[in-house]
């Protein structure tokens, strides 16, 4: 089968003051990919250090079965490394753990070659792990097939192979084939970083310590080994010497958590962080101060969510005003009340500053006419408190009714709350009674896992992602670890568009689903989000991965 390394690429576009970059996925299937690694090493010595200050650590569990706020990646994709990489400018798949991936003829197997020799960090007694083979690549699948794995990717690969860890087949030290129940073209995809992909772990080292020393102390093959974690505070990670991929420059990077926004923005100011992200409403203040800022454009479609929306679940609700299944046009009429009531440019006005787009359909569909999925003419919903009012009463609530609104951050989406404060204001100028619940994501992420949503409505911004139909794969499937909700279209059309080879029936059937998705108003669509870092004179050039708001790639960081 023929190679086609263009599975996605990117449209470089200039945007007010800062240069952001729109994804634009272009190109077709990878079937078989044989690529040189990238050059090792940089020529000086790592030396000095950043510090980042990040939003949260999250549940600080270095664990590839959880990784359930997501910032975990952060630590884990820096001390270990995925089987496939990205180019961070294209999005292209490259090779990482993985130097060469060729599917079979009818889609079912892939056949995988690792690097050689790539070696395992020491253990925190000095103890030699090795180098990486195939039996830690299928001792990190086993992880994920375990019953008690959360992290999003673990349906995926638990899909991928039918559940069966029998499924992924060692042929060699350095070569292993995954056999897919049906035809898996994705499948690379799934393996790639970038959105909370598992790192490989090694399997002498959880056997020998134990996962939860694992956990807690990891080590992996990444430029990056794990020094301490000071619970609440900070991080501190050292670089590797003559890493096999990429030495980097700094000799040490601390990741230190600094909650509050403004708080961040006054210490890089001061000098007390090198980098870090900030709400966009302090944008004018920052370049006010002449700090150098990076935006990251396409991070998060901004949805707001419904409650209770599992069809053919125990806990589904029926009697949802925006569901009522024995009255299900005036469910939808609710839904499109709730929809007009939202005024999104103001959103993206005064929350954003400008950094985003309006958003016509929702979930992980990145807007823009130009990009292959989109359908020109989808439009973004028109803010009518007035016609929401009417489509109020035609649902049969002309007085409104109560929702409980959870109200939590989300790392590298640092607009996340104030987005989620905006739409509870402007849900109640049409009578919606909105009680807010403050909490962190991990608290909420509890609700979504065991479809105990019923009266909620939230605000939540889906990562950025190379298709659309593998980000609701991941988070709107009933077999998902996670779903914020279920929805027919979803469920029928997905594993088609997974399984489809071709690219441009791919995007036509993507096409159709989020026709059926908007029609439906299966979610509100808000904006799509970028996130605005600001960096002090002691960080040289850094490329963060497009689409991806987290800390990543710093090893490919340069020293000014």
């Amino acid at each position: 089968m023929s190679n086609d390394m263009n599975n996605s690429s990117l449209l470089n576009r200039g945007r007010c003051r800062t240069a952001t970059v729109r994804l634009l996925i272009v190109a077709a299937l990878s079937a078989t990919v044989s690529l040189s690694a990238q050059v090792a090493g940089a020529a000086a010595a790592p030396t000095g250090r950043l510090v980042i200050g990040v939003p949260t650590l999250g549940t600080e569990r270095w664990d590839v079965q959880t990784l359930n706020s997501g910032v975990e990646q952060q630590v884990t994709n820096m001390v270990g490394e995925t089987l496939l990489m990205r180019d961070p400018r294209t999005l292209e798949l490259r090779p990482g753990l993985v130097k060469s991936w060729t599917m079979s003829k009818d889609g079912k197997t892939w056949t995988f070659r690792l690097q050689e020799g790539v070696p395992w960090q020491k253990g925190p007694d000095g103890t030699d792990y090795g180098t990486l083979t195939s039996e830690d690549v299928r001792f990190t699948w086993s992880l994920m097939l375990d019953k008690a794995c959360t992290a999003t990717r673990c349906a995926s690969w638990r899909q991928a192979v039918g559940g069966k860890l029998s499924n992924v087949e060692i042929v060699s030290a350095t070569e292993f084939r995954i056999h897919t129940p049906s035809a898996q073209p994705l499948l690379p995809q799934e393996l790639a970083d970038g959105q909370v992909v598992p790192v490989i772990v090694s399997k002498k080292y959880y056997e020998k310590v134990g996962s939860e020393t694992a956990i807690s102390h990891p080590i992996g093959t990444g430029p990056f080994r794990f020094v301490k974690a000071e619970r609440g505070f900070q991080v501190t990670l050292e670089a590797v010497p003559k890493h096999w991929r990429q030495t980097p420059a700094y000799a040490t990077i601390i990741l230190r958590s600094v909650p509050d926004d403004a708080s961040r923005l006054a210490q890089v100011m001061s000098g007390g962080l090198d980098l870090a992200p900030i709400a966009a409403t302090q944008r004018p203040q920052a370049e006010g101060a002449g700090l150098r800022l990076i935006s990251i454009a396409g991070v998060g479609m901004s949805s707001i969510m419904l409650g209770g929306m599992y069809p053919s679940h125990p806990n589904f609700d029926p009697k949802a005003p925006w569901i009522q299944a024995g009255n299900p046009k005036a469910g939808l009429a609710v839904r499109q009340a709730m929809s007009a009531a939202i005024d999104r440019k103001a959103i993206l006005d005064k929350i954003l500053f400008g950094e985003g787009e309006l958003m016509a359909a929702p979930l992980s569909f990145l807007p823009g006419a130009d990009l292959p999925w989109n359908d020109p003419s989808w439009k973004p919903d028109t803010y009518d408190p007035k016609r929401a009012r009417k489509l109020l009463a035609e649902g049969g609530y002309p007085n409104g009714f109560s929702v409980n609104m959870p109200i939590f951050a989300q790392g590298g989406r640092p607009a996340a709350k104030d987005i989620a404060e905006a739409v509870a204001g402007m849900f109640e100028r049409v009578g919606i009674t909105v009680k807010r619940m403050p909490m962190d994501f991990t608290t909420f992420r509890a609700h979504i896992k065991n479809r105990t949503t019923a009266g909620m409505v939230w605000q939540f911004t889906a990562p950025g992602i190379a298709e659309p139909a593998l980000g609701l794969k991941a988070a709107y499937m009933p077999a998902g670890t996670i779903a914020h909700m279920n929805h027919a279209a979803i469920t029928e059309n997905v594993p088609k568009i997974n399984g489809e080879p071709d690219f441009k029936r791919r995007m036509e059937l993507t096409r159709i689903l989020g026709r059926s998705l908007l029609n439906d108003v299966a979610a509100l669509p808000v904006v799509s989000v970028n996130t605005v870092y600001v960096a002090s004179a002691r960080l040289g050039k850094w490329t963060p991965i497009l689409g991806n708001g987290y800390v990543f790639r710093l090893e490919y960081a340069t020293r000014p």
